[in-house]
């Protein structure tokens, strides 16, 4: 008896769309692309609960003859991503093998014994196709359509702009990152853009901003504070500001709480400032311009001045065996540096028996840009081989005295 009422070919048993308001309103949302409903799906799915995982299709069946039918039926629906797509191909199938049809009026919840995938609804074509056992899927299959006010949810689903600008899109992928004007986010969150402000946070008086010419936070006096807060129970805490290159980490501006020392650090150079006033360093200081303290300063190495490699800031140039009774001596310092004196001299033989009237003398004079010693001793009976220190001073660290007299720079 059923094989005779329905011995028809599933070409000719229509569906008719006549109660399917209700589930063409439900999958507006997801048509042409149907991020919206998927999202909700997704709610459902992953825990939150906030809208049944459900989609509820009503519709009626006929015979060959246009008559209703009526009694107990199975039915079987698939998803399919083509119109034209085998049965091995729908994206998703769900059988309800009771159906109650009544004056060929039927309704039934997809998604009850299989979940509908969100991810389904994220392409503009979907189709469903519904099978009557013992028919064949019946043709054609249906094209999710869209309720006209819901079409406006397209942008909800894409996160795109309501003028379709693709450079405002927000895209998820299919691994949960979230993309802000790009569509391939390489991480978690990225936020891209090649004009205007990729990032502001506003608080209070306070804004950060990010862009293309770098990272600004500014407030009402363009002086805002930037705090990077210690409030952990533990002593032994260091909080850092790092800078890298190409992502490999290459300085940083620290305070370790443990100590009260804060420092910046740049491969091996590290620069130390404790709250008692001293600053430390383990490696060369170099300076341009002038050191004010009011302490003391401590100095466990060399200390140079002047353009680099520098030099040092005294320096003592010892002459031995000058020309008896008289000669010049050229330490070889320039007078552009350096500020120079006769530091001590000594003389090899002295005559005891001298009775001349001449005068032992040693005295520093500047020519050609150079300075020279000029030396005379007046021993007449002994071979003097006089010998002398000169002390220089970069000009730097020493102050020339003219008030009571004037360098004579002299030779002989």
């Amino acid at each position: 008896m059923y094989r005779n009422r329905f011995n028809i070919s599933a070409q000719t048993l229509a569906v008719s769309v006549v109660a399917t308001t209700l589930l063409y309103l439900l999958f507006s949302v997801v048509q042409p692309i149907g991020s919206a409903l998927g999202a909700a799906l997704l709610q459902s799915v992953t825990g939150a609960n906030t809208t049944p995982p459900y989609l509820n299709y009503q519709g009626m069946l006929r015979d060959a003859e246009g008559k209703p039918i009526s009694g107990v039926h199975k039915l079987t629906f698939r998803i399919y991503k083509d119109v034209t797509d085998p049965l091995p191909a729908a994206l998703w199938m769900e059988e309800h093998n009771e159906v109650t049809v009544r004056d060929g009026q039927f309704s039934v919840l997809l998604g009850n014994n299989k979940p509908v995938p969100p991810e389904l609804f994220t392409g503009p074509d979907l189709f469903i196709g519904v099978t009557v056992a013992p028919l064949d899927e019946m043709v054609p299959r249906q094209r999710f359509a869209s309720a006209p006010y819901a079409m406006y949810a397209d942008h909800a689903a894409a996160l795109t702009a309501p003028n379709g600008s693709s450079t405002h899109a927000v895209h998820v992928d299919n691994t949960g990152w979230v993309g802000i004007g790009t569509t391939n986010p390489q991480a978690q969150l990225q936020i891209s853009t090649t004009t205007g402000s990729a990032l502001q946070v506003d608080a209070g008086a306070q804004h950060l901003t990010v862009n293309n010419n770098g990272i600004y936070v500014q407030g009402d006096t363009d002086n805002p504070d930037m705090m990077l807060d210690l409030k952990g129970g533990g002593a032994a805490q260091k909080g850092e500001y790092l800078f890298g290159v190409d992502g490999q980490r290459r300085a940083s501006i620290y305070y370790d709480k443990s100590t009260n020392k804060a420092g910046m650090v740049n491969g091996n150079t590290q620069l130390n400032l404790y709250d008692n006033g001293w600053v430390e360093t383990f490696s060369n200081l170099g300076v341009n311009g002038e050191i004010h303290s009011t302490s003391n300063i401590w100095l466990q190495g060399n200390l140079t001045m002047g353009l680099k490699p520098g030099r040092k800031p005294v320096k003592i140039v010892r002459i031995t065996h000058l020309p008896e009774n008289g000669g010049r001596a050229f330490p070889e310092v320039p007078a552009a540096d350096y500020e120079c004196t006769v530091g001590s001299w000594s003389t090899g033989l002295y005559d005891i028996n001298e009775n001349g009237n001449g005068t032992n003398k040693v005295w520093a004079y500047v020519e050609d840009g150079w300075w020279w010693v000029g030396v005379n001793f007046s021993s007449h009976n002994k071979n003097d081989t006089p010998s002398i220190d000169v002390v220089c001073f970069l000009k730097g660290i020493v102050e020339y005295d003219t008030t009571y007299g004037i360098r004579e720079d002299q030779g002989n």
